[in-house]
């Protein structure tokens, strides 16, 4: 399995997480997720036995914007970062998200954040006046730098 990606990131500001930021990813190939993503998907161990081919992933392609603002948030000791983000898939199907983000204003040695995701990805089989099936889903994760 093989691919490549491409990372744009653009800030006004580095030096402040306060402001606008976007970035932009491109990815083709192999699913970097790999493993676990692929025994969930279609075949189960045999199709991740059998290669990218079976599963389906065999020249994938997506490509992700993201954009964010930081706001000040509790006299400025933190950080709230709403994003919008919006993906296509190689196989013609989009992913749409909105996320919150939560994090120190200054990095002082340790470094938590916290965020919420939300986001609904179709399928080109799933447009239409019925797009029931579309998969929704809701994240949170913690970040710990130090």
């Amino acid at each position: 399995q093989s691919g490549a990606s491409l990372y744009i990131s653009w800030d006004p500001s580095p030096d402040t997480p306060l402001g606008p930021a976007l970035s932009m990813r491109q990815g083709q190939g192999a699913d970097p997720g790999g493993g676990a993503r692929r025994l969930q998907g279609a075949g189960g161990l045999a199709a991740l036995g059998a290669g990218a081919e079976a599963a389906g992933d065999a020249g994938a392609e997506r490509m992700d914007v993201e954009l964010g603002w930081g706001l000040p948030w509790s006299r400025e000791r933190y950080v709230l970062t709403p994003t919008l983000s919006h993906g296509r898939l190689g196989d013609g199907g989009r992913e749409t998200g909105v996320g919150w983000r939560l994090a120190p204003g200054e990095l002082n040695g340790l470094d938590l954040s916290a965020g919420l995701r939300a986001a609904w990805r179709e399928l080109p089989a799933q447009r239409g006046p019925d797009a029931s099936d579309a998969e929704r889903t809701l994240a949170m994760d913690v970040r710990v730098r130090w």
